[in-house]
């Protein structure tokens, strides 16, 4: 994928998906996709983490997340 990013740490996910405010490339969206080809648990447990974390700073507006 031109221009995917290898994240293993919890921390380097969290600053840059919801410390960053440089997402958009050119104005356009970006897709984050959690793929692991080694394990079947690695990328669905830092999805699940990043959305508890949402959860978690927008919990008072949930459920509009």
């Amino acid at each position: 994928l031109s221009g995917a990013q290898n994240i293993w740490l919890r921390e380097d996910l969290e600053s840059l998906l919801l410390h960053s405010r440089n997402l958009r490339q050119n104005g356009e969206r970006v897709a984050v996709v959690f793929h692991c080809e080694f394990s079947s648990k690695r990328a669905p447990d830092q999805l699940q983490h990043l959305r508890d974390l949402d959860r978690t700073i927008h919990l008072s507006v949930y459920p509009e997340l």
